[in-house]
């Protein structure tokens, strides 16, 4: 084929050649006809020869001039493009040096792929400079060993498959190992041959960051999974065995742990830690090791260590740590590389410990000992639960036995009488069996005859307690005669006791006879008697009765004597009883108490009197006599006492097993103390877990104002208490030195006071007070007051430790509640104001305060700006901001630790905060940093309007929940840098797009920037027929790559400049097919693939390369096809040249329906017609 230099050369030589001939041919002629004279003509012959010269001389100058125009237009052209080309491969270089992405080329040669060049990025990228890089074996040796072998495998398949994309660990330049993502194609070449001259194109990629980030999720996931599929085990667990295994399977399963086990130390023999339950691959480890918790080898371990000292115990590395070498033969033997040893404690102490072992050494960080120190600590609570819940069935079961085992004989009846409970004692008297009784009505059991000359009022007992005495018929129709007493109860029902007195009343019936022989015979029988002399005034005593009375033996006493030794209470009714036993002649029978004239000491005597008359019916003489019956009416004193205390001791049970909470439980206690007691004053103070402080946690009477008060372990009577452990009297509590002082001086109105410990197993957990007013005649405490108070302060403490542990148990779960409500915050939304209100929500919620606040870092300034806040009524703090060291926010978060203000009145002010503070009422304060990784993200304040002291664990809480914002705000800003990263990633492949395409463009000069202007109006179209915007970027990448596959046709085909023959027609047809194998292989363009494999497809498929017909053809290939065409009409080729723009309208018009979309013509004609 001829060069143009060739042809524009063989063109002028014809043009000489015609122009020569035609001159000599013309002007011969010419000369032969006008000249007849020879030597003229041979002048002008010479003439026309310079002429001839002349004009051929003239006519090369404006051919070669034109020509070397030409060339120097050529020649600068060719300099621009040398230059563009320049621009490019430095614009080029510039978007890889600025690429996440490393790009590097390999030469296919005898088989194997010899790295041929690598993108300067490498060096921040891996840490390697190119030269080294492209060293022989510099890539093999640097894979990550457990990974080579797979990646070496994937790399040999390449030649097969033409592409390769997939992911293995790479040793970074400093020792880093870094996840990298490679992804590879082969660039054929027409001229290869075997795959010799091939070249293979790649891109690694860092995605260590991404590795990281799935593998933190991961775990976190399953972390909270195992918490509380762990805490939902402990929330419903029923017996201890149960729970132990259970959170064991759990560890495994759903920690993914290899093996877990509890073991409680034993005290005897030898302090062994003994397994009671375990999970995973054990493989008889446990039968085949010993552990201890003394100060033997076995008892070093990381068990006997955390048993010992209450604390975790992490061995990272069996195989290195030292501590393990009794177990680790059998340990290594099964698989653990790595352990935890977490203690399991109660008040007492450390009692056992959960063991954990993993696959994979140092498996335990700091956040895994965290997590699991916090499930040991409420697998501890669990237990303890579980071990009090059967102490306080125990204890209900023994005052249910008081109830069963009484001799007498028990009822519980409604206000008609029905029986609705009874004890065995009852059966047994009466001889019907329980289910018989609970049929009956009181008065079925009552004698007929008993009934009928006194008919019985239970309901009477409603008002006031009724005591009455009946004949009982028993079963078998005997008769027993009974005494019984009925009171009512708090819940309505009335608690009946009965005692068989049948032997009684035989016996006082017997008494009465032998009073009568007694009285025949009263000095034989040692009884005091006695002769009153009415008339006379004096009365005769014998020696006996002189001793019962006190009183000197002689022969006459006066009456003013006999009457100065009865009781005062009593002396008035005795001596109104003689008068009328004078006045009636009746006989003088009378209980009263006297006090003994000797020693002053108070006794019950029973008086006996026979008045004799004169003839006229005078009274003259009283003989009778005098019994001391002290012990007998102590008996009985104690009796009734017995009674009421039991009573009284049944009622409260049954209320405080009403009560649901120590709040519900506190003023029950305190009313029926008081009412039983008739106290004036009652109280309730707690001992705090650290047992330093006390707490009037409820008070009543005069101690009512005191509630809420603290005081120091040591002071007042409470601490003597909590000293000694046993309970105090206090004749008068206002003259005691230990008494607490009283707002305005009202411990002086207190007189006799009592305090008993509240007592659980042992342990004190406070003391109950009661105490009488300060008046005269008030009484110390009894006796038998005393011993019901101090059951009472057994049942309370009992009950008050069931509930303390019940409500712990429901806080930590309320708490675990709210970080899961928190946890699935962060995960379900990367809004922060979303997170930050339901952060806000449990801060306010479960630690009880009045406001809370989050305050953010900016990153930029170092400023704290409130972000979001709660319980703000009168001042917005929208709007200020604090540097570090301003305001208490700004301390805390400077020097990075709480900053905790119970009471403000006692702190610093603050001038940058004060105003806040002051403006909304706040009384205490505090404030956490929000730290995460090591960064401060902010501070979490909270606020409270009156002054208070919070336990440490209401602290720890609040430092739990600025942990998990820190981790909310940390979450949200990893994710914005991620998108960033992601965005500027895809701005990167976009723009190396651009740069494929210009440099197609540059190949081909007469289609420079073609690429760009069907991009961009193939655009336009597809927007007009409503496609989306992820459908727009995938015909935005398409459309810069429809020529891609061009790459695969020769350069002589495809730079003809002539018309191609039909076998290099055949070649060019496969550019679509090229550029498909090229592209399906990239995930990422994938998407992209209809315009480069489809835009020479035709509507009635005449097109290639498949031959796809209408819709078949994608829609994006069908708009592409059009604005290809006409920008090929309308553009300059070296077979002909351009189009004007109506013409090439109108071709489209006429291939509507057949090449074309007809409606994909419509849109495009109402597009480009009216510009």
């Amino acid at each position: 084929m001829k060069t143009q230099g060739e042809v524009a050369a063989f063109r002028m030589a014809l043009l000489y050649t015609l122009f020569a001939g035609a001159w000599i041919f013309f002007s011969d002629w010419l000369l032969a006809w006008l000249v007849t004279d020879l030597a003229w003509l041979v002048r002008l012959e010479t003439y026309k020869g310079w002429a001839f010269v002349a004009v051929t001389a003239v006519l090369l100058y404006f051919v070669l001039q034109r020509r070397l125009r030409a060339l120097e237009e050529a020649h600068g052209a060719r300099l621009a493009a040398q230059a563009r080309e320049r621009g490019l491969a430095e614009r080029l270089q510039h978007y890889l040096a600025a690429s996440p992405t490393v790009i590097y080329a390999l030469k296919v040669e005898g088989g194997a792929a010899r790295p041929v060049w690598v993108s300067e990025n490498i060096r921040p990228l891996l840490g390697y400079p190119p030269e080294e890089a492209l060293q022989p074996g510099w890539w093999a040796a640097h894979l990550h060993p457990e990974d080579r072998e797979r990646v070496l495998a994937n790399q040999s398949l390449l030649l097969e498959a033409g592409s390769l994309a997939h992911e293995y660990r790479f040793f970074h330049k400093d020792g880093r190992v870094l996840w990298v993502r490679d992804e590879l194609r082969m660039v054929s070449d027409a001229a290869a041959r075997d795959g010799q001259g091939q070249e293979i194109v790649g891109a690694w990629t860092d995605i260590t960051a991404l590795k990281e980030k799935e593998k933190e999720k991961q775990r976190a996931a399953r972390s909270f999974r195992m918490l509380s599929r762990c805490n939902e085990a402990i929330a419903l667990a029923e017996e201890e065995g149960a729970l132990t295994e259970e959170i064991c399977r759990l560890l495994v399963e759903e920690g993914g742990y290899r093996m877990a086990w509890v073991g409680f130390a034993e005290e005897e023999p030898g302090k062994r830690v003994l397994p009671v339950a375990q999970a995973g691959f054990e493989a008889g480890y446990l039968e085949a090791i010993s552990v201890t918790w003394d100060d033997a080898e076995t008892g070093r371990g990381p068990t006997g260590t955390a048993i010992s000292s209450g604390q975790p115990v992490v061995c990272r590395n069996m195989l290195a740590d030292p501590a393990y070498v009794p177990w680790r033969s059998e340990a290594t033997r099964r698989g653990y590389a790595s352990s935890i040893a977490l203690p399991l404690a109660d008040e007492k102490g450390t009692f056992g410990a959960l063991n954990i072992y993993a696959a994979e050494p140092d498996a335990f960080d700091s956040d895994e000992v965290d997590l699991l120190g916090r499930l040991a600590n409420t697998l501890s609570l669990g237990i303890n639960k579980l071990r009090d819940r059967g102490a306080l069935k125990k204890s209900e079961n023994r005052y249910r036995g008081l109830f069963e085992r009484a001799t007498d004989v028990i009822f519980l009846v409604d206000a008609r009488g029905r029986i609705r409970d009874c004890n065995p004692a009852a059966c047994a008297v009466l001889g019907y069996d329980r289910a018989e009784m609970l049929t009956k009505n009181l008065q079925d059991l009552i004698s007929p005859e008993d009934l009928a000359v006194e008919p019985l009022r239970i309901d009477q007992a409603l008002g006031k307690p009724l005591s009455f005495k009946r004949k009982f018929r028993r079963k078998d129709g005997t008769l027993i005669i009974t005494e019984a007493r009925v009171t009512k109860l708090e819940s309505g029902l009335l608690l009946g006791i009965v005692r068989d007195i049948t032997g009684q009343v035989r016996a006082e019936e017997t008494l009465r006879e032998s009073e009568r022989l007694l009285r025949e015979s009263q000095e034989l029988a040692g009884i005091g008697n006695y002769v009153l002399d009415i008339p006379a005034g004096t009365w005769k005593s014998s020696a006996v009765l002189a001793d019962i009375l006190g009183i000197n033996r002689k022969d006459e006493h006066s009456l003013e004597e006999w009457s100065a030794v009865i009781h005062p209470d009593w002396r008035e009714h005795v001596l109104r009883a003689r008068e009328e036993a004078l006045e009636k002649g009746a006989q003088f029978r009378q209980e009263y108490k006297i006090i003994r004239k000797s020693d002053g000491e108070e006794r019950w005597v029973y008086q006996a009197g026979k008045i004799e008359r004169d003839e006229k019916g005078n009274p003259v003489r009283m003989i009778g006599t005098i019994l001391d019956i002290t012990a007998r009416r102590e008996n009985e004193e104690e009796i009734r006492a017995r009674h009421a205390e039991l009573a009284a001791l049944y009622e409260l049970s049954t209320h405080i097993r009403a009560a649901k909470s120590s709040a519900d439980l506190l003023p029950i206690v305190l009313d029926n103390v008081r009412r039983l007691l008739r106290a004036a004053a009652a109280a309730v103070t707690l001992v705090s877990p650290d047992r330093t402080r006390f707490i009037i946690t409820l008070g009543a009477g005069l101690w009512e104002d005191s509630t809420g008060r603290t005081f120091p372990a040591d002071r007042g009577l409470c601490g003597l208490v909590l000293d000694t452990g046993k309970p105090y009297v206090s004749e008068d509590y206002g003259a005691e030195a230990r008494a607490l002082p009283l707002e305005g001086g009202a411990e002086k109105e207190i007189g006799p006071a009592a305090f008993v410990p509240l007592k659980s197993e042992e342990e004190l957990l406070g003391v109950l007070a009661v105490a009488s007013r300060r008046e005269p005649g008030a009484r110390t405490f009894t006796p038998a007051e005393m011993h019901l108070l101090t059951a009472v302060g057994e049942m309370v403490g009992n009950a008050l430790r069931r509930m303390q542990l019940y409500e712990e148990a429901a806080r930590r779960l309320r708490q675990t509640q709210a970080l899961r409500n928190i946890d699935m915050a962060i995960t379900g939304s990367l809004d922060l104001r979303v997170t930050f209100r339901v952060i806000l929500d449990e801060v306010t919620g479960q630690l009880g305060v009045d406001a809370a606040a989050i305050l953010r870092r900016d990153p930029y300034t170092g400023t704290l700006r409130y972000e979001a806040w709660r319980g703000f009524h009168a001042v917005s703090p929208e709007h200020l901001s604090l540097r570090l060291n301003e305001g208490y926010a700004g301390r805390a978060a400077l020097e990075r630790r709480a900053l905790f203000l119970p009471d403000l009145r006692e702190a610093e002010p603050d001038p940058a905060q004060g105003h806040l503070l002051a403006g909304e009422g706040f009384a205490a304060y505090y404030a956490v940093p929000l730290i995460a990784k090591g960064h401060v993200q902010g501070v979490l304040e909270v606020f409270r309007r009156k002054p208070a002291v919070p336990d440490g664990e209401w602290l720890e809480f609040l430092e739990t929940l600025a942990g998990q914002a820190a981790v909310a705000i940390d979450d949200a800003e990893l994710f914005h840098r991620l998108e960033r990263a992601n965005v500027e990633l895809t701005q990167a492949y976009d723009l190396t797009l651009e740069g494929w395409a210009y440099a197609l463009d540059l190949k081909d000069e007469e289609t420079e920037g073609h690429s760009r202007r069907v991009t961009e109006m193939t655009l336009r179209i597809a927007r007009e027929m409503g496609l989306t915007a992820e459908e727009l970027a995938h015909i935005r990448r398409g459309a810069l790559l429809h020529d891609i596959g061009k790459m695969g046709i020769p350069d002589a085909i495809l730079l003809k400049p002539g018309s191609l023959t039909d076998e290099e027609w055949e070649i060019m047809r496969r550019h679509p097919v090229y550029a498909y194998q090229m592209l399906s292989r990239i995930d990422y363009l994938r998407p992209a693939l209809d315009i480069p494999y489809c835009h020479h497809e035709k509507w009635d498929g005449t097109g290639y390369p498949r031959g796809l017909k209408g819709e078949e053809i994608p829609l994006a290939a069908r708009i592409f096809a059009v604005v290809d065409a006409y920008d090929a009409l309308t553009s300059d080729r070296p077979y002909r040249p351009a189009w004007p723009k109506e013409k090439a309208l109108a071709y489209l018009r006429e291939q509507a329906g057949r090449h074309f979309d007809p409606r994909v013509v419509e849109v495009f004609l109402q597009i480009l017609e009216p510009e």
